[in-house]
């Protein structure tokens, strides 16, 4: 992903996807929203831990609002799928490399 140059727009993505799912009231736009998230993380696998550290828990406060409040049960689903996601990433982050 880095590669390709998208590293210095990463915040602008994150703060555009954001607003969409925080704030659009189509349940369609949410999706897509949470979709950018989706693939931004499966995408940069454990660099998103390493590179996005302050804008990593900004998205995990914004997903566990919405898997909390959102009416639509796809969208909470998938924001609950994407913090345990996270949240292994993290993990695997922490746990020592013996190899």
């Amino acid at each position: 992903m880095l590669k390709f140059g998208i590293h210095p727009y990463l915040q602008d993505i994150i703060d555009c996807a954001g607003q969409l799912l925080s704030l659009d009231k189509d349940a369609q736009v949410r999706r897509a929203a949470l979709y950018v998230f989706i693939r931004m993380v499966k995408s940069m696998g454990i660099e998103v831990t390493e590179l996005l550290p302050e804008h990593l828990e900004q998205m995990i406060a914004l997903l566990q609002k919405v898997e909390f409040y959102d009416k639509d049960s796809l969208i909470k689903h998938n924001a609950y799928e994407l913090l345990q996601e996270i949240e292994q990433l993290k993990n695997e982050r922490l746990r020592p490399n013996f190899l």
